[in-house]
């Protein structure tokens, strides 16, 4: 005859079984999370619950969130994974939100998070059994993570690799398309098509630079400060690409007009026109990839 003890070890051991199935059955991520925070909370009864996952610079950020009011989320401190355990304004978060256990979430990689849980719906305290029972939980957990963000980093690299053969693709079409233009204002359009088509830009420029001489080939910035703002910034004598930082701290006015991202172009080393181009239109950045693209369509034209 099964003892109490043995009967509590099998429903355990049966509950472990099952959640391993379900978590390692998807490689989404948020999925993972999910399961992860539902089963702790129904295993433990506890009231709420939250994970919280390392990310750049060591920071923690909430990924997935039980019982937690908006209100709760949007006092969330700016703290490290190193040294949550010593940050007062993490403390009392977790205080002010009756938070009572907190365990690290550790891959092969090292601690990638925290799950954290609330009081129990009963009032009564976590045993050691409960803390070593959540471990195994987090160590089957852990690598169901690991698998998901490996291959969200895969996707993220073959989505990178498409638009890289998407844009080489371009580079190809484009020579062949530049070859048989002379009109100035039909290369100023392709110039502009091409590069909307692959990185959504809200608003553009095409200049041809001569001396002192400007001259605009496409342009959907106020004409009428952008023309002075160049004139101040010495056009030809731009060398280099020119992101968003760089020109809110030496060309103020342009970057006012909502100019992020100078490209100049350049024959035999001498700059002949500019590209300027604002925000896209997803918000996003303009990477290395995209900068490399846009200077090559520059110099073909």
């Amino acid at each position: 005859m099964q003892t109490k003890d043995q009967n509590s070890a099998l429903r355990n051991l049966s509950a472990l079984v099952d959640f391993s199935n379900v978590i390692n059955s998807s490689l989404d991520i948020q999925f993972a999370f999910n399961n992860l925070l539902l089963t702790c909370l129904g295993k433990f009864h506890a009231t709420r619950g939250c994970i919280l996952i390392k990310g750049v610079n060591n920071l923690l950020s909430v990924s997935s969130t039980k019982g937690l009011t908006q209100e709760s989320l949007n006092s969330f401190p700016a703290v490290k994974l190193s040294d949550y355990e010593s940050n007062k304004e993490f403390q009392a978060f977790l205080k002010r939100n009756r938070l009572a256990l907190t365990q690290k979430i550790i891959s092969s990689d090292g601690v990638i998070g925290l799950l954290i849980l609330g009081e129990r719906i009963d009032g009564s305290k976590y045993s050691d059994d409960d803390v070593n029972f959540l471990k195994t939980i987090l160590n089957i957990a852990a690598t169901a993570i690991e698998n998901a963000r490996s291959v969200e980093k895969l996707k993220l690299l073959n989505r990178e690799l498409d638009g890289k053969v998407n844009q080489l693709r371009s580079l190809f079409d484009l020579s062949k398309e530049f070859s048989g233009i002379l009109e100035k204002d039909m290369i100023g359009k392709l110039l502009v098509f091409s590069i909307i088509g692959q990185l959504m830009v809200s608003k553009y420029a095409v200049v041809i630079c001569d001396d002192s001489n400007l001259e605009f080939l496409e342009n959907k910035f106020q004409h009428e400060k952008l023309e002075p703002a160049l004139k101040d910034c010495m056009p030809t004598e731009l060398k280099q690409v020119i992101q968003a930082d760089e020109i809110a701290s030496k060309f103020s006015k342009l970057s006012e007009l909502g100019v992020t991202l100078i490209i100049p172009m350049q024959i035999k080393g001498e700059t002949k026109g500019l590209i300027l181009l604002g925000e896209r239109r997803s918000g996003l950045k303009y990477s290395e990839t995209d900068i490399e693209f846009i200077s090559s369509v520059g110099s073909l034209a």
